[in-house]
Formats: C-alpha cells, sequence, structure tokens
C-alpha cells in the first residue's frame, strides 16, 4: 500500500546502531517470502548494511485481507507525544547516556534531544507537554526557558494555537534582554552616586546636557546632576544607555530663564493622552524591531531552499516590471542582504569597490544553479530588496509595496506578526 518509501536518515541511523526490533511480517510467494508489514524496516536495514533482519512468517492471506490489514496497520499507527518521547530520552540519561550517545541510539537529532533533557529539567514545561498536547519540543522548551514569568508561560501557549510562536518566543526575549540591559545601566549609575529619574520626568526646566553641550563628567558635581537610562546607537542597535539632566538648568545656571526648552524637553509635562501615544509607539517599534529579527530568520532558510515555491515566476516578472525603487537600490548597491544570507561575510563601503569579489561569486552560484534553484535565489534577491529597507518607520508608513511585501511571504508559509499584519492593512485599518 505505501507507494512513498523515502526514509528518515534518523530512522536508517537508530537501525544501523540496534537493528530491527519488531519482526518483519512476510508469507511465502512464489519467487521467496513477500513482505506484508515492515517493507520500511526492511528498506532501511539494506541501507545500514545490516545482514540479516528477525521475520515472522505467516500464511499467505487472500489479497483482500492483505489490503485491508495493511491499510489498518499504517494508519492506526500513532506517534510518541513530545512528553513521551521526553521522558523516555529521560530514562536514558539517568542510565548515563549523553545527549550524543541517545541520539546515536535511538536516531534522533543531538540538538533535540538536548533540548528534550532541558526540558525534563523543568516540572513546568514537563506539566504544559503532558497538558497540552499541540506543543512542539521547540514550544515546551520555550515554557522552560520562562518557567519563571506566567504571563510568558501563557503568551508562549497562546501563540502555539494562533501560529505566531516563532514572533512571541522573539518578544519575550528581546524585552528580557532589553529589562537585563536597562537594569545594568541603572546599577551602574546608581553605583556612580548618580541620581536616577524616569524619562517622563523630564520636563522644564529639567534639561538634557547633551542638549546644550554640557559635559556629564563635569556637570556631575552640580546639585542638579541625575540621569535615565534612555538609548544609544552602537554598530546599528538601539541599546540601553545613560542620558544625563540637570534636574533644574535654570536655578544652576545652565540655560536663560526665558529660553524655554529645546525639542524633547518641552515647556509642560505630556498629558495623559501623549504618554499612551508615545507608550504605543514605543511598544510597537519593539514588536517591529522583534518581527525584523524572525522575518530575516525565515528568509535565511528561505534562501536555502533547492526550489521556488508556487508562483514564483510570475512574482519575480511582476516585481521586474513594477521597477520598484527599493529593487533598483539592491541592484545598484550588489544585492548586500541576500548576499549576506546565503554565507558572504558582509563588508563595509561601496560595494562595488569593496564586495565586488562577492558579488562575482553570487553571480558564479547562480549560473551553475539548476533552473528551480535559480529562480528560487533570484524570487529571494527580490525579497531582500524590500527587507533591506524596511524599518520601523515601515508600520507607521503603511503602503502598498509593503503590502505587497509581507503578504508575499505570507503566501509562501510565513506568519505574519500582529505588528506585520497592522503594516498591511490599507489606510484607516488597524
Amino acid at each position: 500500500m505505501r507507494t512513498d518509501t523515502k526514509l528518515d536518515t534518523g530512522f536508517v541511523s537508530s537501525i544501523r546502531e540496534r537493528g530491527v526490533l519488531e519482526p518483519i511480517v512476510c508469507y511465502p510467494g512464489e519467487d521467496g517470502l513477500v513482505i506484508q508489514f515492515g517493507q520500511r524496516r526492511c528498506l532501511a536495514a539494506l541501507q545500514a548494511g545490516r545482514d540479516t533482519v528477525p521475520v515472522f512468517v505467516v500464511t499467505a492471506p487472500n489479497d483482500v485481507d492483505r489490503v485491508t490489514d495493511q491499510i489498518i496497520e499504517n494508519d492506526q499507527r500513532a506517534d510518541l507525544s513530545t512528553t513521551e518521547r521526553v521522558k523516555g530520552w529521560e530514562q536514558l540519561a539517568a542510565f548515563g547516556l549523553s545527549a550524543a550517545a541517545i541520539a546515536k541510539r535511538t536516531g534522533a537529532k543531538k540538538t533535540y534531544v538536548a533540548t528534550g533533557l532541558r526540558i525534563a529539567a523543568s516540572e513546568l514545561a514537563a506539566k504544559a507537554g503532558e497538558r497540552w498536547e499541540f506543543l512542539t519540543l521547540d514550544q515546551v522548551s520555550a515554557i522552560a526557558e520562562f518557567e519563571t514569568d506566567p504571563d510568558a508561560v501563557k503568551a508562549i501557549v497562546a501563540s502555539a494555537k494562533s501560529g505566531r510562536f516563532d514572533h512571541t518566543l522573539q518578544r519575550l526575549r528581546d524585552n528580557r534582554a532589553e529589562a537585563d540591559a536597562q537594569a545594568v545601566v541603572r546599577a551602574q549609575l546608581t553605583d556612580a552616586g548618580v541620581v536616577v529619574i524616569e524619562r517622563d520626568e523630564v520636563v522644564w526646566p529639567m534639561v538634557r546636557l547633551d542638549n546644550h553641550d554640557i559635559d556629564y563628567a563635569d556637570h556631575a558635581v552640580c546639585p542638579g546632576h541625575a540621569a535615565y537610562v534612555g538609548y544609544a546607537w552602537n554598530d546599528g542597535s538601539q541599546l540601553p544607555a545613560p542620558v544625563y539632566v540637570c534636574r533644574d538648568g535654570v536655578a544652576h545656571g545652565h540655560v536663560d530663564a526665558a529660553a524655554g526648552g529645546p525639542a524633547g524637553e518641552g515647556r509642560k509635562p505630556m498629558s495623559e493622552q501623549e504618554k499612551a501615544e508615545r507608550k504605543v509607539t514605543i511598544e510597537r517599534n519593539r514588536e517591529w524591531r522583534s518581527a525584523t529579527i524572525v522575518r530575516r530568520d525565515w528568509l535565511r532558510t528561505f534562501v536555502a531552499r533547492k526550489a521556488a515555491p508556487a508562483g514564483a515566476e510570475q512574482f519575480v516578472a511582476t516585481c521586474l516590471l513594477r521597477t520598484d525603487h527599493t529593487v533598483r537600490q539592491a541592484l545598484e548597491a550588489g544585492w548586500p542582504l541576500l548576499r549576506e544570507l546565503v554565507g558572504h561575510t558582509p563588508t563595509a563601503g561601496d560595494m562595488y569597490s569593496v564586495g565586488r569579489q562577492q558579488l562575482d561569486e553570487l553571480v558564479e552560484q547562480v549560473a551553475t544553479a539548476s533552473a528551480k534553484r535559480a529562480t528560487l535565489l533570484t524570487a529571494a534577491a527580490l525579497l531582500c530588496a524590500w527587507e533591506a529597507k524596511t524599518d520601523t518607520h515601515t508600520w507607521r508608513q503603511r503602503s502598498e509595496q509593503t503590502r505587497r511585501y509581507l503578504t508575499q511571504m505570507q503566501s509562501w508559509g510565513y506568519a505574519l506578526s500582529e505588528i506585520e499584519t497592522h503594516a498591511c492593512a490599507d489606510d484607516g485599518e488597524d
């Protein structure tokens, strides 16, 4: 009955290591024994180089019974659940086997086994795997990672149901990393004896030192010396950093009382509505940055495919005929993001003066690829052209081009996050 005899490498490895454990069921035929149950086991044993396999010989069934039994035997087979598989690995570890040894004996990937053993060490994750059988190994592992945060665990389970697990996990990790980095900056300021305030407290006549060319080291002796945790750009990333202020620039003689506050310091406290709007903007910017990490991971996997998905030819032709500005920019720059995703080391400066060799390597890679692979790389190049131009402005300045880009990825299997769905909405929608 089974026409697809493609064998999983893990299945073959397990038989190479342990042999065929369940006898193959055969019946006598005109030219020898005929397999009734165990075709894949027999083929895997051949591929693994096994000389013998256990065989149980039965009376030849009639054709109706043979076909019926084969259907039932395959239909009723159930895979182990995530929890059952993890418990098995846990028992093997208790017998002294390492993750590598368990992987070798069971045919599982070593990374999967290592993940499973981490899950086994978390009582909450193990129980979650038993309660919600739809959770994958990676999703249960994420619960173990955030087991001390009940809200995070709830978000992980909910996102596993909604199909946005990757986005939720990345957002949780980014939030944690940002909170940890902010805590480090706060601790450094406190240890240095600097008064730490909140960003929303910066209201005239409180002033930022950098807005008035005041050196923070010289200002440290001022009674109004303080700082809040803001952000600074470092290698293209926004990282928490101290922003120094004087709590009363007028009283301490730094600015003229009639000058008022420069942009960002304001003349009066923000209203509650302004605070709420600012909070939404900050949160959505964070969501977009997290989604960008997930999106580029997806693109990296997409670029590694051997063949393009359905509709790629039409997509490529449409993009070229539209001659979008972003595509022309990528063309002129030498497709930097595509080259990065295929494994080239990023180079600085003008791509035609610094990265010409890499560009030639990319051209050669396409020229020697199969037709399916070449089509895939062409489609990937166009996706990368748009991706390279996305930023936090993308969700605020919604455009038809953004909708075409993200919905094309979605049609090829990418799950949009909430902020990406927002970016795809027509004007007026949310």
